[in-house]
């Protein structure tokens, strides 16, 4: 295709820009990408998925004291903003009114496509817009999602077979290792792993010892395997093979309710230097719909010394897998944290709407000076 003008189709449920390279779908007045055309394939976007299920910008928000609330962004009115051979801008808008109170985040969303003569790709942007009077609300993270299609993405690029030699990972490192948990490999397969619940046992993964993960229910044996309190790690005298169990998931009660929990991770240090570096190092395999808090001898501390916010959709534990996206946080901690004699890092995972809240660990570590 030639990189003739951009040109706009409004059609009663579709959005069609085209600049005769790419050609841009969206659903009308939704705003949801259903299609990009590109390089002879009808559609980069996953079409096994349904058509709002493929590109969108998505929220994560609560109300005051309420449960966090997950939103994919649809518009509900559709207008050209800028209209040129050069360049096309669509918007995408949503207003709250009153009668949306709870169920929709308090905002006046802008969402923009732009497409320009030439381009390869297209841009997206958008803008939120709280007006005075409208409820007051936490908003933890916005995003921008695109599923794309693996039956011709992955194709495309494994068509190649490339020797790049061994690949070695080295997680970054600036001081003395003082102690470490886990094995950096992006993975949670080290940690403990139980064994299911007798009534869910997967026959299939009975004697591959590497595929233990993959059985039904294993976010609830946590709570069976510590009745009386949250996992306490003792730096010198646990085992992660043994006492680190794979995910930190939330604690089921009676109720069938879930609670929100909080590890330990108890360390001595013969001494604090006060104009020393010391760093903590926490490097995630997975997280889904949850925050890590990270506090420093402190659990009242508030806020916390360190927190991811919300964070992930890897589904892992879902999908019987042992991880997903990579995280890596760099803690900067104060000498002050610390003390010296015995010491405790809380973790704490306060996302509790669900099982499936969960983090996986990849490695803890904290450095310090060479003299700690």
């Amino acid at each position: 295709m030639s990189a003739t003008g951009v040109r706009v189709s409004v059609q009663d449920q579709y959005v069609i820009i085209d600049n005769g390279i790419l050609q841009l779908t969206l659903s009308n007045p939704d705003g949801i990408v259903t299609g990009v055309r590109y390089n002879g394939l009808d559609n980069l976007m996953e079409v096994l998925n349904k058509e709002d299920n493929r590109g969108y910008w998505d929220l994560a928000w609560n109300a005051p004291r309420a449960s966090g609330a997950f939103d994919v962004i649809k518009g509900t009115d559709f207008r050209i903003i800028l209209q040129s051979e050069e360049q096309v801008e669509v918007s995408f808008t949503r207003t709250w009114a009153p009668s949306l109170k709870g169920k929709l985040v308090p905002l006046k969303i802008d969402k923009r496509f732009v497409v320009l003569r030439g381009s390869s790709g297209f841009y997206t942007y958008a803008t939120f817009e709280h007006l005075q009077g409208w409820p007051d609300f936490d908003i933890d993270e916005i995003r921008v999602t695109f599923k794309l299609r693996k039956d011709k993405i992955d194709a495309h690029h494994t068509r190649k077979n490339i020797d790049l030699g061994d690949l070695v990972y080295e997680p970054p490192r600036d001081g003395v290792t003082l102690w470490e948990i886990g094995v950096p490999d992006r993975s949670a397969a080290e940690f403990y792993i139980p064994d299911p619940d007798p009534r869910y046992v997967n026959r299939l993964y009975v004697n591959l010892p590497t595929d233990r993960f993959r059985q039904y229910g294993l976010w609830d044996r946590y709570a069976e395997l510590h009745p009386d309190g949250d996992l306490v790690y003792t730096i010198g005298k646990s085992d992660y093979k043994k006492d680190w169990f794979f995910a930190q998931v939330t604690r089921k009660t009676k109720q069938n309710s879930y609670q929100p929990t909080t590890w330990q991770i108890k360390f001595h240090l013969d001494s604090v230097n006060q104009s020393g570096n010391y760093k903590l190092r926490v490097a995630l395999a997975s997280a889904t719909l949850s925050e890590l808090q990270v506090r420093f001898n402190d659990l009242k501390a508030n806020p916390a010394h360190f927190t991811t916010r919300l964070i992930g959709r890897d589904n892992s534990i879902v999908r019987h897998g042992i991880h997903g996206l990579y995280w890596l946080y760099n803690v900067d901690i104060q000498s002050a944290w610390l003390v010296q004699g015995d010491n405790t890092i809380f973790l704490t995972q306060p996302r509790n709407q669900s099982a499936f809240q969960e983090i996986m660990y990849d490695y803890i570590r904290m450095e310090g000076p060479s003299n700690s």
